[in-house]
């Protein structure tokens, strides 16, 4: 599985790194907070991006609000995706289903996305907004090909690993993955 890849070494000294970084960034300290992420004084020429995925067409009040908080705390630019696979079961749609499916879905997303990009400007974040028609996790390696530097997924999808016995009742049910 994709996200099982992802925890190596490399990325728990990454996390490390980026936990740091967020302490000082709640402390208000931003240049130390660039001194950790660019140590060599090298600033990437765009922002890193924070990867929103949405539940379907959907982004839950949960998402938006610690999507939003992380992407302020850490100066990132938000790309919201909606994903949908044009498969059942396996099995394409058919041409005659599909051009509705696709109409609705895509009106579905900018719909919920309103409310997202709202809240993101509300706080001064750049926020954009993707509709892809296939797997999240192909979604997920076609941005990571187009070079698209993307630090962090969050989604409100449990993934198989989180043991559901394991989670509070009221614990907010967003999931953070790195990329890096």
């Amino acid at each position: 599985m994709f996200f099982k890849k992802l925890f190596n070494k490399k990325t728990k000294e990454k996390i490390e790194q980026y936990q740091e970084a967020i302490t000082f960034a709640e402390a208000g300290d931003t240049k130390e907070v660039v001194n950790i992420l660019h140590p060599e004084g090298k600033q990437s020429n765009s922002k890193p991006v924070l990867l929103v995925i949405g539940n379907k067409a959907n982004f839950s009040p949960d998402l938006i609000n610690y999507s939003v908080e992380m992407a302020k705390r850490m100066n990132y630019k938000i790309l919201a995706l909606n994903s949908l696979p044009l498969t059942e079961h396996g099995m394409p749609v058919k041409e005659s289903a599909k051009k509705e499916l696709v109409k609705s879905f895509t009106e579905k997303s900018k719909q919920a996305f309103a409310q997202f990009a709202k809240e993101a400007q509300k706080h001064g974040l750049d926020i954009e907004h993707l509709v892809m028609f296939k797997d999240k996790e192909e979604a997920m390696y076609e941005l990571k090909e187009k070079h698209i530097p993307i630090e962090f997924v969050i989604s409100d999808q449990e993934r198989d690993f989180i043991a559901a016995q394991n989670r509070q009742v009221n614990t907010p049910r967003v999931c953070v993955y790195s990329l890096t």
